[in-house]
């Protein structure tokens, strides 16, 4: 859902604001403008996307945990690196037999 939504969010960027990313003042303005005249997304073809991603993400996983089956495999989620950015990090570093270093974002 939030792969879709985010893909969404970017089109909107993308075709109103001509911009991808909101990385300055001027492009903050862009977004608010179109926030406060609403966001419409078709609802059909939100659910399509949907389930694209729940079907690739599905993917990935499976390749992953073949691979798991032949060698090491790390599982790092870009939502734990929001969540807890030093514990994500350190943990990789583990992984990879280094000594952890306090990394910063």
């Amino acid at each position: 859902f939030d792969i879709a939504l985010s893909m969404r969010t970017h089109n909107i960027l993308s075709q109103r604001c001509s911009i991808s990313n909101i990385v300055d003042a001027e492009a903050l303005a862009c977004w608010q403008e179109v926030r406060r005249g609403g966001v419409w997304i078709n609802a059909t073809e939100f659910g399509k996307t949907v389930a694209a991603q729940t079907r690739f993400t599905r993917f990935q996983v499976e390749i992953c945990e073949a691979q798991a089956r032949l060698s090491p495999v790390y599982f790092l989620w870009y939502e734990d690196l929001l969540n807890n950015f030093q514990k994500s990090t350190r943990d990789l570093q583990t992984f990879l037999n280094v000594t952890p270093l306090e990394l910063t974002a």
